[in-house]
């Protein structure tokens, strides 16, 4: 048969019949989150979580000060240990519920709503209230430990060593999901969690 009845497919028809293929590709079922997707809903919560200290700090400050808790004097502002307690406790209390309410919705905190993310159980099915409350204690109690234990010797040749291992969790953490397949972190493993895109 002649080319000219038959000519092979241009580059633009070959280019087209790549596209609908990989539209025919195309699924509404949820998958994996890449690491990308979940820095970028990491960030969003911590600028939520930047906030949300603010706010707390300004009405814990604002109460202390109306009660006496806080005062000025001549040599500078003195705040009593009560106050201390007060903000440190209130401000743990907000990053929990912060990190672990958003479990009561759905399983998404602000950042992963912002970036489609979901928590989902290895069956895909939404995430349970104690899982998720597990997945958050895996990284945040030896985190919260090493972040005390520096601020206690703070400063001191040990509070360098604090300093180094809390950034080799939070590395460690991250490369746990990086290295993964299925791009589950040693957290997500303890828990039987893993994060999915919700497209």
């Amino acid at each position: 048969m002649s080319d000219a009845l038959f000519p092979p497919p241009s580059a633009a028809d070959k280019a087209v019949a790549i596209l609908r293929e990989l539209d025919s590709l195309k699924t509404d079922e949820p998958g994996t989150a890449p690491l990308s997707d979940r820095a970028i809903a990491r960030a969003y919560d911590f600028a939520a979580v930047f906030i949300l200290i603010l706010v707390v700090n300004f009405i814990i400050g604002v109460v202390a000060a109306s009660t006496g808790h806080i005062h000025r004097t001549s040599s500078g502002v003195h705040v009593d240990a009560g106050a201390l307690i007060a903000f440190d406790v209130a401000l743990l209390a907000a990053f929990v519920l912060y990190e672990i309410g958003p479990a009561l919705f759905g399983g998404r905190s602000f950042g992963k709503w912002r970036a489609g993310l979901t928590i989902v159980d290895v069956h895909g099915e939404p995430a349970r209230f104690g899982r998720i409350l597990v997945r958050f204690a895996a990284w945040f109690v030896p985190l919260l430990a090493l972040v005390l234990a520096y601020s206690a010797t703070f400063p001191g040749s040990l509070s360098f060593l604090f300093f180094a291992l809390t950034v080799a969790l939070v590395a460690g953490t991250w490369w746990s999901i990086w290295r993964d397949d299925s791009q589950r972190g040693w957290h997500d493993r303890i828990a039987g969690t893993q994060v999915f895109h919700s497209r």
